[in-house]
């Protein structure tokens, strides 16, 4: 069979399925890379004409033009019968033998777990199965964010003592609870509930839910009462008494997390002109009468982020910037402690009044430390030959070119990907699911960030990830992990819908797998220093 050089998929079918001894394909087609070659993944069809394991396909690079240029195949997935006698097994290679090359496999079957029935073994020493695709790994754990995370995450905690009977309000990010009332004694008639006490606290959007502890019953003088925010991250404003002679409030733990999101909250008045917001040294302007609608599009092509990024909200029911109610701008996919500055624009007329409101704004944590990266150089020998040194983040193709600079390796083809070791929490994967959830009896811990901050790379069922955050959460959800390409961009779960899968995280480093395509003979160990 004659193909051309870069046939589309389904002609190289139509080509393969002409032949007598084939059958059915299918043939899915990827490239050019970047010396302009492609890859066809062809799968068998056809179980009467073709079935189980098949020899390779072979192919003759005779009338292929350029330096090395070359025709390779490998199997990808061995092809089985359903048949009871029959033992198939597949595997993942190791990187070394102790440290010393690989010579060989042995693999040992019986009908008996302890192997004292009728065992039988088999050496596997085909250069082929050895040599033919080898990997080059780098990698760094103690830089792995498991190694320098917060661990674990810490509540906010703080104590309310009733000092004398009466009445107030606790006030917590600018926003009031119903009134409370404090008795002589917890029998008090009309004195609040500790039940009640944490009714008003989580009715306060800006609470969200509480644990409220005490011996006390109800709030009487003397009584002390612990309020653990289960809800919102980090470290917390206390809760402030309006009549500092009935109550008061101290900070018995700070609160600690690797993750919150940044919330910003002011006000404008004005009658015309713009507002300028300014972030990293570029500005947005804004007409004082714009819809809310119309600031948050401004402030997303300010921030170069995609559609929910960031959110623009009033609480009141004004829709236009400079009503004079309070704005709300939610980062929730912009991450980090953001340094936006908001400010009328100078120019004649404007008369925009800004007021910030930071009681209510709320500081992101992004607990990332850029300095955790993996630097050095390494080299790669074949047949007593090293390479230059390498940098240690070199793309796939720097590590091509300098392996066909050896003498020894006319063409290989590289791939790369990130180093990974595994994850404690294993979770169930939908196939298009945009989040992963817990395996049952697993303890996953989403809520701190125990899979990375968001933007940071997983891979879970042979795919790369990156971790999100879903909309409506001041920090990460506690029961789900949320899914993006490695651009961030929302996706759905790539494979096969499956419980129990293990997550990885990156350690910094990374695997190149390189397939010896034309090297010098008999095929051989690569080797690293």
């Amino acid at each position: 069979m004659a193909a051309a050089v870069n046939p589309d998929g389904s002609s190289l079918q139509e080509k393969l399925e002409a032949l007598d001894v084939v059958g059915r394909v299918s043939v899915q087609r990827s490239g050019p890379d970047t010396e302009g070659g492609f890859s066809w993944v062809v799968t068998f069809l056809d179980n009467v004409l073709n079935s189980g394991d098949l020899p390779l396909l072979r192919g003759n690079a005779s009338a292929l033009t350029g330096v090395g240029a070359v025709v390779f195949t490998k199997e990808v997935t061995k092809g089985s019968n359903a048949v009871g006698d029959q033992l198939w097994l597949s595997f993942d290679p190791p990187a070394s033998d102790n440290g010393s090359p690989l010579t060989k496999y042995q693999v040992r079957w019986d009908t008996s777990a302890k192997f004292t029935a009728n065992p039988a073994d088999v050496f596997l020493t085909d250069a082929d199965i050895l040599y033919r695709t080898q990997r080059i790994t780098t990698g760094a754990p103690s830089l792995a964010w498991s190694n320098n995370m917060i661990q674990p995450t810490v509540p906010e905690i703080q104590k309310l003592t009733v000092l004398a009977a009466g009445t107030f309000t606790l006030t917590f990010r600018g926003v009031a609870t119903t009134t409370l009332t404090a008795g002589a004694t917890a029998q008090t008639v009309g004195a609040t509930s500790i039940a009640n006490l944490e009714a008003a606290l989580e009715a306060l959007a800006s609470v969200g839910s509480v644990d409220v502890s005490s011996a006390a019953t109800a709030l009487a003088v003397n009584a002390e009462f612990l309020v653990t925010f289960t809800a919102q991250p980090g470290a917390l404003p206390l809760l402030q008494p309006s009549d500092l002679t009935v109550a008061s409030v101290v900070e018995v733990q700070a609160g600690a997390t690797n993750f919150r999101k940044e919330v910003v909250v002011f006000s404008c008045q004005a009658t015309a002109g713009q507002v300028r917001f300014t972030y990293n040294g570029d500005n947005a302007d804004v007409d004082f009468n714009a819809a809310l609608t119309d600031v948050e599009s401004s402030l997303l092509t300010l921030f170069g982020v995609e559609a929910e990024s960031l959110s623009v909200s009033s609480v009141a029911a004004p829709t236009t910037l400079c009503s004079g109610a309070d704005i709300v701008i939610t980062f929730d996919r912009v991450y980090g402690d953001i340094s936006l500055i908001i400010a009328r624009k100078t120019a004649l007329g404007a008369d925009a009044v800004i007021t910030p409101n930071p009681d209510a704004s709320i500081d992101g944590v992004y607990n990332d430390n850029p300095a955790l990266t993996m630097s050095g150089t390494f080299q790669v020998g074949y047949r007593g030959q090293y390479t230059r040194p390498l940098n240690a983040e070199s793309s796939a193709d720097q590590l091509r070119y300098a392996l066909e600079d050896l003498y020894s390796i006319q063409t290989v083809g590289v791939a790369r990907e990130q180093s990974y070791q595994p994850l404690q929490g294993k979770v169930d994967v939908t196939e298009g699911e945009i989040f992963v959830t817990c395996s049952a009896g697993e303890t996953c811990d989403f809520y701190s960030a125990a899979y990375g901050l968001p933007g940071y790379m997983i891979r879970i069922g042979g795919d790369w990830y990156t971790v999100r955050t879903d909309l409506v959460s001041p920090g990460l959800s506690s029961t789900r992990l949320y899914l993006g390409d490695l651009n961030g961009r929302e996706v759905g779960y790539l494979g096969s819908t499956q419980t129990g899968v293990t997550v990885y995280e990156w350690t910094k480093g990374y695997v190149w797998t390189v397939d010896m395509l034309s090297v010098a003979s008999p095929l051989g160990y690569i080797r690293a220093k």
